[in-house]
């Protein structure tokens, strides 16, 4: 069963708010949905909706569908660069299959392997060393007490 409605279809979008500008979409809601037609007409509320998306379309940025960013602590320029590689090769291996190809690819996917392994140890290793005597116990009072397992 489906149904047909007038109303825009929103799918999977996302909007940058922190990056809207309100007073324009104010300013645009007003002038456009305070008009003087009778408040009660069914066009009226039935146009409301589609009025209220076309001006957030023009006043409310979308952010992009899908998006790679990665928000680990670890991934610098090089992970990216190691990564990016990696994919260009495979690209080339699926349009041409050749030894070469094939090849090159393992080689660039072990160095792409290798620079993110060293990224995460690198980045555990500073973790690691920013913690003090002081940190555990305060730790140890925030995690629930076990019988088990302690710290110091």
């Amino acid at each position: 069963m489906t149904y047909v409605t007038d109303s825009p279809t929103i799918i999977n979008v996302t909007r940058k708010l922190s990056k809207s500008d309100w007073s324009t979409f104010c300013q645009k809601a007003y002038s456009e949905l305070s008009s003087g037609t009778e408040l009660d007409s069914s066009d009226h509320m039935a146009d409301f909706p589609n009025k209220l998306y076309n001006i957030a379309l023009t006043t409310i940025p979308k952010s992009k569908p899908h998006s790679r960013k990665h928000h680990t602590v670890w991934f610098n320029d090089d992970c990216k660069t190691a990564v990016k590689d990696r994919t260009k090769t495979l690209h080339k291996v699926k349009t041409s299959l050749t030894t070469e190809n094939i090849e090159k690819y393992k080689i660039i996917r072990a160095k792409a392997t290798r620079t993110i392994k060293w990224a995460k140890r690198r980045s555990w290793q500073t973790f690691v060393s920013n913690r003090t005597v002081a940190t555990f116990r305060h730790e140890e009072e925030l995690a629930p007490r076990s019988s088990s397992f302690k710290l110091f």
